[in-house]
């Protein structure tokens, strides 16, 4: 059985690791996110996860930690779509401009996760 947890250890917060994502990663894009993903060499630790809403597109920190809610939440539901035993390091950046529903960004999720999945 599956567990539906998002501990710490599957949370991305290393600069080190982020700057290595962002510099080495692949990307994707899957409205309402843009994905930047890279599988990870050791494959004992979790996949780890980062959510960024910018301030740029929503300037009250209220409707950010809503929509960084709805992208963990889908993210903790829908993670067992990556294959067991392998490990990554994936970026999330929100890039609609206005608040979607959380039918909207659980289906963006889902699709980046099937898509990492494939390759």
């Amino acid at each position: 059985m599956h567990q539906f947890t998002f501990k710490k250890e599957e949370r991305l917060s290393s600069k080190k690791e982020l700057s290595s994502l962002m510099s080495e990663g692949e990307h994707l894009f899957a409205y309402p996110f843009r994905v930047t993903y890279k599988k990870c060499s050791d494959s004992l630790s979790p996949t780890a996860v980062v959510i960024s809403v910018p301030k740029r597109n929503f300037k009250r920190a209220v409707w950010r930690n809503l929509l960084k809610r709805r992208s963990r939440e889908a993210y903790r539901l829908n993670k067992s779509i990556l294959p067991e035993g392998e490990s990554y390091h994936i970026l999330f950046v929100y890039v609609a401009k206005s608040e979607l529903n959380y039918g909207s960004i659980e289906g963006g999720i889902r699709e980046a996760l099937t898509t990492i999945s494939r390759q």
